[in-house]
């Protein structure tokens, strides 16, 4: 018996089996297992390289396993006789050469593990595999399903978020404002009080129009039949202003003199000549319901600009060229002082409440004493308190950058609210300006009539 090929045929041919079957394993797991993904935005052709590798260095390891396990069973065989069966001749088995019948356990398990190779590799294991590779395939499976979920989960939140931006942008941009509010309630009621102060104005005028045309019963009839105080002369107007100074105005704690108490003032004292607090003063509203606001502007207005009137001229004088020449000049006076009060008026005119809007909030959010903010009657504030409520007290208001910062709609609007404002205050600064314009020249040019030498009036056309 040739003992070195029997040897090796049985120990190398099942190996060769073993590892073949082993490699074909391996390829088919490298092949069907999912490899691990280090990123979702990783494309598959970046694992063949990896893969490649992995599969070198299996069929390496194998390799090197058939060395070692055909050097293991001829060591084995050599180690258990005793001899080099590989360098040596062949024996006859006898008991001294095969002690205890070696050779025929070793062939035994040569066949055995020959038979357990053949049987494995005659797809015995395939259902197991079958199992492993439908495992690996739902997993795999399972896997594209988790990452579309999360892909789908991901775009849906964004999608979610964009719409949020969106609405958020839309409550911010069309959501009520404080600022515009205050405008939108404001504005109305300042075009509506600005002509009532207007319609005031020409009612101061109007009022005081027959006391400077010295008019009686008979021949003014817009004075409801009540000859003014004027029509008499200026001895009856001295008296009757004498009479409503004592009852009215009269201050003896300031020294005035002739007044009905020496100790007590007047109920209105000093008033009629405080220009300054109806002017300027912090009461910026005026109710028009109350008779004294009324005789205390009136008053203002008589005693500053034209206190007392001329004589009336009686009518057959009045047919005379000299007559003629005194109506003249009367005119002329009278056009010169209406320009004058119309001014003054103008700016009292502007304190007469009516708007329906009370500022009192606004004001003392602002922190203007509460003082100087009592409405002046239920009318609402006037077109002046409106006016400096707007432009100077709202922007005292702590809370008033806090309403802007962060907020891009809320700055545009408040942005056109500024403008609508500055054009307003710029209109109101024109026409105030006008208005002094007039004033003071008329002033001018009833001064140069003043300086007329009394002969030239005689020598002044008629026609």
């Amino acid at each position: 018996m040739k003992r070195d090929r029997t040897d090796k045929r049985f120990t190398k041919g099942p190996f060769h089996l073993l590892s073949l079957g082993a490699l074909t394993f391996v390829l088919f797991l490298g092949l069907l297992s999912p490899q691990p993904a280090a990123a979702q935005c990783e494309p598959a052709s970046d694992t063949a390289a990896p893969l490649n590798t992995l599969i070198a260095d299996d069929v390496d390891t194998l390799n090197l396993l058939i060395q070692q396990e055909e050097s293991f069973m001829g060591n084995l065989i050599d180690t258990a006789l005793g001899m080099n069966i590989i360098n040596e001749p062949p024996l006859n088995p006898n008991p001294q050469t095969n002690p205890g019948g070696v050779i025929e356990f070793e062939l035994t398990f040569v066949k055995n593990v020959e038979k357990a190779l053949n049987d494995w590799a005659s797809f015995k294991w395939q259902p197991k595999i079958m199992l492993m590779t439908q495992e690996l395939h739902v997993a795999q499976v399972d896997q594209t399903y988790r990452l579309g979920q999360l892909i789908d989960a991901q775009v849906m939140a964004q999608q979610q978020s964009r719409i949020a931006n969106h609405i958020n942008d839309a409550q911010r941009r069309y959501e009520p404002s404080e600022l515009a509010c205050e405008i939108d309630s404001t504005g109305p009621a300042l075009a509506h009080v600005f002509q009532i102060s207007r319609a005031m104005n020409r009612t101061f005028a109007m009022d005081d129009a027959p006391r400077h045309e010295n008019s009686s019963q008979s021949n003014y009839a817009a004075n409801s039949g009540t000859p003014s105080i004027s029509a008499e002369g200026k001895g009856n107007e001295i008296s009757s202003t004498w009479d409503e100074y004592v009852k009215y105005f009269c201050d003896p704690t300031m020294g005035d003199q002739g007044c009905s108490s020496p100790i007590l003032p007047a109920p209105l004292a000093g008033k009629h000549k405080d220009i300054g607090a109806l002017l300027w003063g912090p009461q910026q509203t005026i109710d028009p319901n109350d008779p004294n606001s009324v005789r205390i502007m009136e008053s203002a207005l008589r005693y500053v600009i034209d206190p007392l009137a001329s004589d009336p001229i009686p009518p057959k004088a009045a047919s005379t060229p000299a007559g003629h020449t005194d109506l003249l000049m009367r005119h002329a006076e009278l056009a010169y002082v209406n320009t004058i009060y119309n001014v003054l008026g103008s700016m009292l005119s502007e304190r007469i409440g009516g708007s329906g809007v009370d500022v009192q909030q606004m004001e003392a959010a602002s922190g203007i004493p509460p003082q100087d903010t009592l409405p002046g009657g239920p009318e609402g504030a006037s077109y002046r308190e409106l006016q400096e409520t707007m432009t100077r007290d709202r922007f005292n208001n702590p809370e008033y950058l806090v309403r802007l910062l962060g907020d891009p709609s809320q700055v545009m609007r408040e942005q056109t609210t500024l403008n609508a404002i500055r054009l307003q205050t710029m209109n109101d600064i024109f026409r105030r300006s006008e208005e002094r314009l007039f004033k003071e020249s008329a002033e001018y040019g009833r001064d140069l009539n003043e300086q007329i030498p009394q002969s030239a009036a005689k020598v002044i056309p008629m026609k």
